[in-house]
């Protein structure tokens, strides 16, 4: 992933300093906790800095109806003809969905959640 200039995860990685999470990161990227952090202090910026022009796009929702999210999209988008991107409909596919962290990563989760939801509360399309 080197020449790529990929360093986000495996061998070679050298994750983004957001805000200075890195200084209070947990053990290291080998557990849920330390990417939790990373997901966290990222999305806080994003949400943080984004313009107007920023759109988000709620991967969630589109594999609950993906339809309307990239009708949604190609809105946003200004598309004259929406019809090709909703037409990549059935190419979602819902993530696995993995167990919960516990004990001190409590806290954690919990600002995690409700960062997602600010992320969804600003994301294009209708709501599921």
């Amino acid at each position: 992933m080197a020449w790529l200039g990929h360093f986000e995860f495996g061998r070679l990685h050298r994750p983004i300093d957001f805000d200075g999470w890195t200084d209070a990161a947990p053990s290291g990227p080998t557990t849920a906790g330390y990417w939790l952090t990373y997901w966290v202090a990222a999305n806080e910026v994003l949400l943080r800095e984004a313009g107007p022009n920023v759109g988000f796009f709620d991967y969630d929702r589109a594999c609950a109806a993906p339809g309307p999210m990239l009708e949604a999209l190609g809105r946003w988008l200004a598309l004259e003809d929406v019809s090709p991107l909703t037409g990549q409909a059935a190419r979602f596919v819902a993530p696995p969905a993995y167990q919960a962290l516990t004990g001190e990563a409590d806290a954690l989760q919990a600002r995690a959640r409700v960062l997602f939801e600010s992320l969804q509360e600003r994301s294009l399309g209708p709501s599921c």
